[in-house]
């Protein structure tokens, strides 16, 4: 069921992973999107090459904290300021053929994180 947070609406893809509506009007962006496309933007080099997603996965549209006890485990969770913001770049995998669609990468996946941008986000409420 899509619905609609700030002006984004949610993709209205159902548990199976096919859209279980048409919406009579194009969703303006999904959480990670980039919001103005031909604005400038750029990504957080990796020391070690790539970073990649914590324990708990890192979820799409929202910000990043990088592990400080290794340098390249990214987490939308930490103290200080955040490393970046990972926008949607098709960075997900399916864990299994049918699945739905998530905006998680997995544990131990390639993560990029932006550190300018314009992008789109989901406000939860909370400012």
């Amino acid at each position: 069921m899509s619905t609609n947070n700030g002006g984004i609406l949610s993709n209205g893809v159902s548990g199976q992973g096919f859209p279980s509506q048409v919406n009579g009007v194009q969703a303006i962006g999904v959480e990670g999107d980039f919001a103005v496309p031909g604005n400038p933007f750029s990504s957080v080099m990796a020391p070690n090459g790539q970073f990649v997603a914590g324990a708990q996965g890192a979820a799409v549209g929202a910000f990043a904290w990088v592990d400080s006890t290794d340098g390249v485990t990214i987490d939308n969770f930490g103290v200080g300021l955040p490393l970046g913001f990972i926008n949607r770049a098709q960075q997900g995998v399916f864990s299994s053929y049918a699945t739905h669609a998530s905006l998680v990468v997995l544990f131990g996946l390639p993560v990029v994180v932006m550190n300018t941008g314009d992008f789109y986000v989901r406000n939860s409420g909370l400012v």
